[in-house]
C-alpha cells in the first residue's frame, strides 16, 4: 500500500516508522487463525483518512517495537516466553538488579530504547483519545469510523494489559452496532447480527460480522444482560441457518455460518441459567483487594468475576422441571442439529485445507476446535454434576491433537517469514532483526486458550489435561479478552486441588471407590454456605512456571521445583497415573479476577469439604 508524503500524515518519521511497523507486521501479526487481508485493508484504509485510528495504529507500532526491544518477550534470566508487561517497565536510571528481578531488558542500551518506544505509546494513544474526542464532540464521526477506533482501541488495550478497558470498549461497541442494528427497516431474517449488514453502504459485511464475533468473545468470559435478552437474541439467524448450503465452498463462508451458529447456542445456554455476572454494569469493578485469612461465610452464587463460559452455569431455580420438558429439549437438540449440519458441510473443506496447508489449514483447525468445544458446552448445558463431562474424552483428544497441529503450523509459517522490521531509530538499531517470532502475541480473536482451558478443567484424564496445560504454557499468548497467564494459573490451581483432594478422599474413606461413575454432587440449591479457606499469595520469578502451589500440589517436591515444568509432565507413578478425581472432589465455579497491570489473580473456586460435608469456597493469589 502506497503511503502518502510523512509531511502529509506524519507529525515526524519516527511516526511514519511506527505505522509502518504496524502497516508492515502487526497488523498482520493480530490476525494469525484466518487470513488478515480484509481486516489489514479495513484498518489501513481508515488510518489514511481518520487522525484518531492513524495515532491509535502508531501506538500499536510503538508498543511492538518495545516488545522487540525485550527480545519479543523473551526474559534474559531464563530465555523463557513471557508476556511483557508494559506498566512494569521501570523508568531509566532503575538498577540493572531491579530490571532483572522484574524480567526486564538487561542490555542498558536496549533498556533505554523500550523505555523511548514505550513512552511513544501512551503518548501517541493520547492523541488517539483526545482526537476521537473532538470528533464524536463535533459531530464529525461516522459510525463506521467509530465502531473501527473502538476495534482498534480494543487492540490497544489488550495489548497492554489493561483488560478492563478493553473490555469497556467491548460492551460499548457492541451496544454501538446492536442500535444501529436494531433500527434499520430491513428483515433480520438473513440480516442477523454478525452474518450480513443490513446496510452495506453504511457499514460493510465484514465489520458487522467482526462485532459478532467480539459478542461471542464477551459471552465466553462476562456477559452482563438479563437473561430475557438471551431469549429473545437466541431466535435471531434460525432461518438463515436454515437455508445453510449444504457444502461450503470457502473458509470465508463456513466461518461466518459457525461464527452465527455459536451465537445462538451460546444465547441459548445463557437463557436457561443464572447470569454469572448478575447485577454488573458495564463500569466493570475493580479487581477486589487479595483475600484475607479470616474465614467468610458466602452464598453459592457470590463469585469472583469474570468466570470462563464452561464455569458459569448457575441452574435456575425451576431448571429440575424444566429438564423435563419437552420444548426445552427440543430446542437443544435443533442446536445440535445446526453444528452437526455446519460439521458435515465443513468437512470437505476441512480435508482440502489441511492437504494444501498454509493460512487455509491454521483457519480451518481454528474452526474445527471451535466447533467442538461449542458442541461440548450445548451437550452440557443441563449437566448437574462434573463427572458427567467424563462422556467428551474422545473431544477432549480431538481439541488438544488439533491444538498441537495448529500451534506447530502458526510455529512453522513464523520461521519461514523473512520480514525483518525497520527500527525507528535510524541512526541505532538494537531490535531483533532477523527474529520473525510474532512481536505482541496477542489476537483479536479467540483461538486455542478457552478450548484448552475446557480440557484443563473438566477432562479427568491427567494426561491429557496436563498435555494441555504444556500446549498452552509453551506458547503464551492474549487471544482477545482472554490471557493464557492467567489460565494456565486458574487451570493448574484447580488440577493441584483436585487431585490433592482425591488423596484425601482416598484417606478419610480407604474402603471408598472412587471411580469415573461417581455419585452425583449437591445440587447448587441445596448446597450449605461456603467458606474462605487459607490463602496466601504465591509470587513467580521470571523463569517460573505459573500457578504452582507451594504445598506442591499435595506432596511437596513431588512434581518438581518451580522453574522446572519438565518434572511436572514427566513420567509418574503407577498410584499417580491412575489417580482418578471422585465427583466428590471436583472443583467447582473456577473464576479469577486479574489484573495484568499489577500481574496478580485472585482465583476462587468450591469444593467438597468431605468432612464437613458442605461445599467450601477455596481462593488463592497468584502474582508473576
Amino acid at each position: 500500500m502506497m503511503l502518502q508524503p510523512a509531511s502529509t500524515l506524519f507529525e515526524s518519521e519516527l511516526e511514519l516508522r511506527y505505522f509502518r511497523l504496524f502497516s508492515d507486521r502487526i497488523a498482520v501479526e493480530i490476525c494469525p487463525y484466518f487470513n488478515p487481508d480484509a481486516w489489514s485493508q479495513m484498518i489501513l484504509q481508515a488510518c489514511m483518512s481518520e487522525a484518531s485510528i492513524r495515532h491509535a495504529a502508531i501506538a500499536i507500532g510503538a508498543l511492538g517495537k518495545t516488545y522487540e526491544m525485550a527480545q519479543a518477550g523473551r526474559c534474559p534470566v531464563s530465555g523463557e516466553t513471557i508476556m511483557l508487561d508494559m506498566d512494569r517497565l521501570p523508568a531509566p536510571g532503575t538498577t540493572r538488579e531491579s530490571r532483572t528481578r522484574l524480567g526486564s531488558i538487561s542490555d542498558d542500551t536496549a533498556y533505554s530504547e523500550a523505555y523511548m518506544h514505550h513512552r511513544q505509546a501512551l503518548e501517541q494513544y493520547d492523541k488517539a483519545i483526545k482526537r476521537m474526542r473532538n470528533d464524536i464532540s463535533s459531530g464529525s464521526q461516522s459510525l463506521r469510523t467509530a465502531l473501527i477506533t473502538c476495534i482498534i482501541v480494543i487492540c490497544f488495550e489488550a495489548i497492554h494489559g489493561n483488560h478492563e478497558s478493553a473490555a469497556g470498549q467491548l460492551q460499548s461497541g457492541l451496544k454501538l452496532i446492536q442500535q444501529w442494528v436494531a433500527g434499520q427497516q430491513r428483515s433480520l431474517q438473513y440480516h442477523p447480527q454478525g452474518f450480513a449488514s443490513p446496510a452495506p453502504e453504511v457499514v460493510e459485511d465484514f465489520l458487522v460480522q467482526s462485532f459478532g464475533r467480539m459478542e461471542i468473545q464477551s459471552m465466553s468470559v462476562f456477559d452482563p444482560r438479563k437473561i430475557e435478552v438471551h431469549s429473545a437474541l437466541k431466535h435471531e439467524g434460525k432461518e438463515t441457518i436454515q437455508a445453510m448450503p449444504a457444502q461450503f465452498v470457502s473458509i470465508d463462508q463456513a466461518r461466518v455460518y459457525l461464527d452465527l451458529i455459536t451465537r445462538r447456542l451460546m444465547h441459548f445456554t445463557s437463557s436457561i441459567h443464572v447470569p454469572r455476572n448478575a447485577g454488573a454494569s458495564l463500569d466493570l469493578p475493580k479487581m477486589p483487594p487479595p483475600p484475607t485469612n479470616r474465614e467468610q461465610v458466602t452464598p453459592w452464587n457470590d463469585v469472583i468475576h469474570p468466570m470462563p463460559w464452561c464455569d458459569g452455569k448457575i441452574p435456575l431455580s425451576n431448571t429440575s422441571s424444566a429438564l423435563s420438558s419437552s420444548p426445552l429439549i427440543i430446542e437443544q437438540e435443533s442446536h445440535a442439529t445446526e453444528l452437526k449440519n455446519w460439521t458435515t458441510a465443513f468437512a470437505p473443506l476441512l480435508t482440502f485445507s489441511q492437504a494444501s496447508g498454509g493460512q487455509d489449514a491454521i483457519s480451518a483447525l481454528t474452526m474445527s476446535i471451535s466447533a467442538i468445544a461449542s458442541q461440548i458446552s450445548l451437550r452440557a448445558a443441563f449437566f448437574i454434576n462434573e463427572s458427567a463431562y467424563d462422556i467428551f474424552i474422545p473431544e477432549f483428544h480431538q481439541i488438544v491433537n488439533l491444538s498441537s497441529n495448529l500451534l506447530q503450523l502458526q510455529s512453522s509459517r513464523s520461521r519461514s517469514r523473512s520480514s525483518p522490521s525497520p527500527s525507528p531509530d535510524s541512526n541505532h538499531s538494537t531490535g531483533t532483526g532477523g527474529n520473525n517470532e510474532p512481536l505482541i502475541h496477542f489476537a483479536f480473536d479467540i483461538g486455542v486458550v478457552p478450548p484448552l482451558y475446557l480440557v484443563i478443567v473438566k477432562c479427568r484424564d491427567r494426561k491429557l489435561r496436563r498435555q494441555a496445560l504444556k500446549l498452552m504454557e509453551e506458547n503464551p499468548r492474549r487471544e482477545g479478552v482472554w490471557d493464557s497467564v492467567t489460565t494456565v494459573a486458574l487451570g493448574r490451581w484447580v488440577i493441584g486441588l483436585e487431585e490433592e483432594g482425591t488423596r484425601r478422599f482416598s484417606s478419610a474413606s480407604p474402603h471408598s471407590n472412587p471411580s469415573p461413575s461417581c455419585h452425583p454432587s449437591p445440587s447448587p440449591s441445596h448446597a450449605s454456605s461456603t467458606e474462605s479457606t487459607r490463602s496466601r499469595t504465591v509470587s513467580r520469578g521470571p523463569g517460573a512456571s505459573p500457578g504452582l502451589r507451594e504445598d506442591g500440589w499435595g506432596r511437596a517436591g513431588r512434581y518438581g521445583s518451580i522453574g522446572s515444568p519438565n518434572h511436572i509432565y514427566g513420567d509418574e507413578d503407577e498410584e499417580d497415573m491412575e489417580l482418578v478425581i471422585p465427583e466428590e472432589m471436583r472443583v467447582r465455579k473456577a473464576a479469577m479476577r486479574f489484573d495484568l497491570l499489577e500481574r496478580r489473580a485472585n482465583l476462587g473456586c468450591l469444593q467438597m469439604d468431605v468432612e464437613q460435608k458442605r461445599f467450601v469456597q477455596k481462593s488463592e493469589v497468584f502474582t508473576w
